[in-house]
């Protein structure tokens, strides 16, 4: 799957706040959302916010994102992930 530039900058966002997250180990569930202001991640298409949910899932499921796992899908249907510490 081939993200635009801007989608990539998002995605980058997104490991960058995994990363804070997990030195602050404040929580260990998390949704992509989590990671922007709602206002942000409501200005991103929804195309966008489709493809990098997909993206983000899928490499979860690879175990290429390390110590997260798919947790379940939350009533706005977005997926919710747990990590593992």
């Amino acid at each position: 799957m081939n993200l635009q530039e801007d989608e990539h900058i998002l995605y980058i966002k997104i490991l960058s706040g995994m990363r804070q997250r997990r030195s602050n180990e404040d929580t260990s569930e998390f949704s992509l959302p989590d990671f922007f202001s709602e206002e942000e991640w409501f200005e991103v298409p929804n195309s966008s916010r489709l493809k990098l949910g997909k993206l983000f899932k899928q490499k979860v499921d690879e175990n290429l994102i390390q110590n997260v796992i798919f947790s379940y899908m939350n009533k706005k249907n977005w997926a919710v992930y747990k990590m593992i510490f």
